[in-house]
């Protein structure tokens, strides 16, 4: 079979889930009917919908390395500890997204304690210490 194997539905349903929307408002953005969104599993389920998360997830990934390479570039010195750590943050939880479940980190495993450790920072959830 040739040509894209989703929907329209599908393709921005997986993009609007990336967002910070519930699964239920993710799909009615993407055109689903209020009663579709409240069976996100159906869609989810789909060949088509992880094919299209497939898609979402290379294009990201391809974002993520013109990213890297573009920090690579860059002096370090010259960003402020809050910048790195909400970069850290978005792409973890941008990550985070295609992870199954069972295989996520619990919140004190995440990337942002462990660099905040390792530069020896105050991790986010204690800078009032």
């Amino acid at each position: 079979m040739r040509g894209r194997k989703f929907t329209n539905k599908q393709y921005n349903y997986s993009h609007y889930i990336m967002e910070d929307l519930t699964k239920g408002e993710a799909m009615i953005k993407a055109g689903y009917s209020v009663k579709a969104s409240q069976h996100p599993a159906r869609v989810e389920s789909s060949d088509g919908f992880k094919h299209a998360m497939m898609i979402v997830a290379s294009e990201t990934g391809k974002a993520y390395q013109s990213m890297l390479k573009e920090i690579e570039t860059r002096d370090m010195s010259k960003e402020t500890t809050d910048t790195l750590l909400k970069g850290i943050e978005t792409l973890s939880k941008a990550w985070e997204r295609f992870l199954p479940k069972e295989k996520q980190v619990s919140n004190d495993d995440d990337l942002t304690r462990v660099f905040a450790r390792v530069i020896d920072i105050p991790s986010p959830d204690n800078t009032n210490e």
